[in-house]
């Protein structure tokens, strides 16, 4: 509805129809890798003398399933006693803050460049607003507001603080336990950082839930079968044929990675399984389990090895892939939620 100031009255349904018709495109580019962080940039007219936070909540809610960042256009949310409830109000939706390198003023649609807070770990945002307060605050054009040269001195300052942002802090619990407890064996440790980092990719990629876990699952299925030349390829392709995230699929395929010690006994357990099932004796002599594309195109080797090893491990691959996907989508899904941080 139109008022007599000709000034659009939107209700809730149409505010959730605009929405919905927005995200709509966006979730080809989440599908598809290309999607980063969301800036939501608020009028300076959203004051805390006439509005809370809590409005905000609805549309945050709205896109839980993406990255969100909030710049702030009016100083008063981020000064005073109002700083803290900001911030918070920020780290319990798991929005990230817009920090901004503006000019040198107290007017309250400048915001104090000074501020460096990180209020979603899996990201910091910077944005460069020009130097220049006369350009900033009179300009009618955008193009007017925020025409500024850095030099060289500036950039080299706007630099060294995209360096700090960069550098999330650890929480001192964390920092506690991993100085108190005991030190783990190289090798456990590479794994142990292998999995952190992976986890973190898979929980911060710009993608569904839906898409990130069941990449994931296609790629610990594959992970278990003896496909082991082709799985990679087979993973992404299959991946691709479904419409899910290719790369979850490509790093989940690699889960031998993290059980490379127990993959000889897994796969020679699936062979056995499968001569069982296909009711086919064993092998007296001994077999490998190690093959180039070659031995896949071998009819004989096929027969023998290959097929009973694949059928067993299925036994093995399709309750695996079925777990990971629920579990992964949980994780991530309450990775952000609303009260995922909180």
């Amino acid at each position: 509805q139109i008022d007599a100031k000709e000034k659009v009255n939107t209700s809730p349904e149409l505010q959730d129809a605009l929405v919905e018709s927005f995200l709509r495109p966006m979730s080809i580019l989440q599908s598809a890798g290309k999607l980063g962080v969301f800036l939501l940039q608020l009028s300076p007219a959203f004051s805390p003398r006439k509005h809370h936070l809590s409005e905000l909540q609805p549309l945050v809610e709205k896109l839980v399933d993406y990255q969100l960042a909030i710049e702030f256009r009016n100083r008063n949310w981020v000064v005073g006693d109002q700083l803290r409830s900001t911030i918070d109000f920020l780290r319990k939706h798991n929005v990230g803050f817009v920090n901004v390198d503006a000019p040198a003023s107290d007017h309250f649609s400048v915001l104090p460049s000074e501020l460096n807070e990180i209020t979603n770990p899996n990201f910091s945002y910077l944005r460069l607003h020009g130097r220049d307060p006369k350009a900033y605050l009179t300009g009618k054009t955008v193009a007017a507001r925020f025409n500024y040269d850095y030099s060289d001195k500036e950039i080299e300052e706007v630099a060294d603080r995209s360096r700090k942002l960069a550098l999330v802090p650890q929480s001192p619990l964390v920092e506690e336990r991993r100085s108190d407890g005991p030190r783990l064996p190289d090798f456990l440790a590479r794994k142990k950082r292998w999995l952190a980092d992976h986890h973190m990719t898979l929980m911060t990629m710009a993608d569904t839930p839906h898409s990130i876990a069941l990449g994931s699952a296609i790629g610990i299925f594959f992970g278990f079968t003896p496909l082991w030349s082709l799985k990679t390829l087979l993973s992404i392709a299959v991946a691709w044929v479904c419409r899910c995230n290719k790369i979850a699929a490509a790093i989940a395929v690699t889960v031998h990675v993290v059980l490379i010690f127990v993959m000889p006994a897994i796969y020679f357990s699936e062979y056995k399984v499968g001569c069982w099932t296909l009711h086919r004796p064993p092998p007296a002599h001994r077999i490998r389990f190690h093959f180039g594309l070659y031995d896949y195109l071998h009819w004989d080797v096929f027969l023998r090895v290959v097929w009973p090893a694949f059928i067993g491990s299925l036994f093995l691959a399709i309750p695996s892939a079925v777990v990971v996907y629920f579990v992964m989508r949980m994780l991530i899904s309450r990775a952000r939620s609303p009260l995922g941080s909180a």
